[in-house]
């Protein structure tokens, strides 16, 4: 039990129909420092989190060429493309990712499409998800919704996030859900349990078929 506590932990999340905090409300602490290569802005605030910056950059720009110049699904061809700008916000403790997205604890990462050409990627606290193995993972699952053409489902969104991710389902997927239930339970699931069958159903449906 306790495996599948730490697994779900790190659960990726679509949340562009969800996000309800205002996009700067993480921004109004004066703390926040910044880096940024031109395209590429991580802000901390725990200066342990500084460590990871060059390994941060790297695993994004790695990820945006592969967005470019790679045909993530060949049956299914899509037109990716990823914001101009790309803000990293990297949380100190889980009540600044919580006020800044208003997720529930068992949300790793969120990404959000902002009206200034800006594309926003929440993240947890940077040494667990590095610890846990789970940091790349997460910057790829929430870049490809950055990427994401609007057209897609929800359901198939998340898949297509979990494949450029290399994330694999772990758990049993629902029986005999309607493509609108599925989207309605990846919008707003009750658990994290729940959450993560959704995905595992979302993935199964898309990629693998009947």
């Amino acid at each position: 039990m306790r495996i599948k506590i730490i697994f779900i932990y790190f659960i990726c999340f679509l949340s562009f129909f969800v996000f309800k905090a205002s996009a700067q409300v993480w921004l109004s602490d004066n703390s926040w420092q910044q880096a940024s290569d031109g395209n590429i802005t991580i802000f901390t605030v725990n200066p342990d989190d500084t460590f990871y910056l060059p390994e941060l950059f790297r695993m994004v720009q790695e990820a945006q060429k592969e967005l470019e110049f790679r045909q993530i699904s060949p049956a299914k061809p899509l037109e990716l493309s990823l914001p101009e700008q790309i803000h990293i916000i990297v949380h100190p403790n889980l009540a600044s990712f919580q006020q800044a997205t208003a997720m529930p604890w068992y949300i790793a990462a969120i990404a959000r499409k902002s009206q200034e050409a800006a594309g926003e990627i929440h993240l947890q606290r940077l040494r667990v998800l590095m610890n846990r193995h789970r940091l790349k993972q997460s910057l790829r699952h929430e870049l490809f919704h950055l990427a994401q053409p609007d057209s897609l489902r929800r359901y198939q969104a998340e898949a297509l996030a979990m494949r450029f991710a290399g994330e694999v389902p772990k758990v049993e997927a629902f029986i005999g859900l309607s493509e609108d239930r599925l989207d309605a339970l990846l919008a707003a699931p009750s658990s994290a349990d729940e959450l993560e069958k959704a995905l595992a159903t979302a993935y199964r449906r898309f990629l693998e078929g009947p």
